[in-house]
């Protein structure tokens, strides 16, 4: 009975004046637009930037982290993504329940916080970044082997300290030179670049450090496991 149907619909259309055609198919008429390799939703413009070269998201916050390594700072744009690299100074006492500490006042006159959304500032260049989806934290390496944590999680977190980094922790063994492949894996940070893979706990203490036999191109979690991509392989390294 389908079939028959089906035949009977397309015998029907046959025999319909063209012109009843075109006008039911209005698409017809249109001339094919040439394939693009991409399609450009949005631009960005970032007055701020300097040099942007990674980008990191973390999404349950709909947060991007690009870094700009000749300003040593990390932007952040937000879930429209709007940006502004300005700072403000906002009286301590915004908060009358929460303390602040000297190391925030920054440039601002006493009795007053720094306080900029749009940027985190590095004290060396910015060669890597992680996201933790779950601890709502971004993690940040420079080239000066320092490690800073940003939280993102305004709920859970000093107000003061939102996308503030901390005063980090210096890494006990160096990474390799340049921009770095980055992940946060159970409670660890692992680190590529080059051949070698280097894993270090959240304090930089190095837990362990491991030569492939190709330079490493990617690593990724997936499913509680983590993939590293070399040149010519790939291999699961860790798995929760």
């Amino acid at each position: 009975m389908t079939l028959l149907l089906f035949s009977s619909l397309v015998l029907l259309t046959a025999c319909r004046p063209a012109a009843e055609v075109e006008e039911a198919q209005p698409w017809l008429r249109l001339e094919a637009r040439p394939l693009e390799p991409f399609r450009s939703l949005m631009e960005v413009d970032l007055r701020a930037g300097k040099s942007p070269q990674r980008i990191a998201v973390l999404e349950r916050r709909s947060l991007t982290f690009i870094l700009d390594p000749l300003l040593s700072r990390v932007h952040i744009l937000d879930g429209e993504y709007g940006h502004t690299g300005l700072t403000h100074c906002l009286d301590a006492s915004t908060w009358p329940k929460v303390a602040s500490s000297q190391s925030q006042q920054g440039a601002c006159a006493s009795g007053r916080v720094e306080v900029h959304r749009g940027f985190v500032q590095t004290r060396g260049q910015p060669v890597g970044i992680a996201v933790d989806e779950e601890a709502l934290e971004v993690s940040i390496v420079d080239s000066l082997g320092w490690l800073y944590a940003v939280r993102a999680d305004v709920l859970q977190t000093n107000p003061w300290d939102y996308l503030r980094r901390d005063e980090g922790v210096e890494l006990s063994v160096a990474p390799p030179d340049g921009f770095l492949q980055a992940v946060r894996f159970e409670d660890q940070i692992w680190l590529a670049g080059g051949n070698k893979v280097l894993v270090y706990d959240l304090d930089g203490d190095l837990l362990s450090e491991e030569t492939l036999g190709a330079d490493v191109i990617g690593m990724v979690e997936s499913a509680g496991r983590l993939w590293v991509a070399t040149e010519v392989s790939a291999a699961v390294e860790g798995q929760r």
